[in-house]
């Protein structure tokens, strides 16, 4: 750390960075949780939506929270089909 930012570090001046955890919406209720307490959901090539369980497949990806009646909605719920002008990629 040079000096000028270690003085500043000691009279309170320069704030801690502090790293959390990523944080991911639910495509249903919208409320957001860490990304590892969430269901990732991806398109597979017949247009299915399919559970990414490593989380790292490519492409958009869908997340859902734990609450059933957002499984419930989930299980109705297309992608892409709300857009218009383009197909979903």
């Amino acid at each position: 750390m040079s000096e000028t930012k270690a003085a500043a570090a000691k009279a309170g001046n320069m704030t801690a960075t502090v790293r959390t955890a990523p944080e991911r919406m639910c495509v249903i209720c919208r409320c957001r949780f860490p990304k590892s307490t969430l269901t990732r959901y991806t398109l597979a090539l017949q247009e299915n939506l399919i559970i990414d369980s490593k989380k790292n497949r490519p492409g958009r990806g869908w997340y859902l929270c734990s609450d059933p009646g957002c499984a419930f909605k989930f299980a109705k719920y297309r992608p892409g089909k709300r857009r218009k002008g383009k197909e979903h990629v």
